[in-house]
């Protein structure tokens, strides 16, 4: 029609055999049903591959939140025990006989929950870690200062092995 309508005209259309027809539209068909077969095959496989993906991508994070919440429960149970430690230290350093040196509380503003994010948490244990070492070492010259004090008082003089050697003479 709208060849007849744009001016054109037909002068002869050959009729198509019968035979020739069926078998055409039996091949076209044919051939439709193998390509959306085909794409049906081909987007389940995707989704299958994706769905083993997405199953391995949540093993591993619920293998890394069981590891976290370990780590988070072994933290818990050492934090409670620098505060039973800590408590036996403070009880010890109130004690009448006051041996060694008196407890120092650490500034609470430096002290850092264990669920607390872990970049304050980073940057707080840097400096903990310095003022902790730094209380060490003068720990360290403190106690062998006076280890050596106790030996030149208790030896008389006579080096380290003191009684000793006045025994043997």
């Amino acid at each position: 029609m709208t060849i007849w309508s744009a001016g054109y005209r037909v002068r002869l259309i050959t009729p198509l055999d019968e035979d020739k027809a069926l078998k055409e539209g039996a091949e076209f068909i044919g051939e439709t049903f193998i390509l959306f077969v085909s794409g049906g095959w081909l987007v389940w496989e995707y989704n299958r591959g994706k769905e083993k993906e997405r199953a391995k991508e949540e093993a591993k994070r619920a293998e890394a939140k069981a590891e976290r919440d370990n780590l988070q429960a072994k933290l818990r149970a050492l934090d409670l025990r620098l505060k039973a430690l800590e408590s036996v230290v403070k009880a010890n350093s109130q004690s009448i006989l006051n041996l060694g040196e008196r407890y120092v509380e650490p500034p609470s503003k430096d002290l850092v929950p264990i669920d607390e994010a872990p970049e304050k948490a980073k940057r707080v244990s840097k400096v903990l870690l310095k003022a902790a070492t730094a209380r060490w070492m003068e720990i360290k010259l403190e106690s062998k200062s006076s280890r050596a004090a106790k030996s030149r008082k208790g030896a008389g003089g006579n080096g380290p092995h003191g009684d000793r050697r006045l025994l043997r003479s």
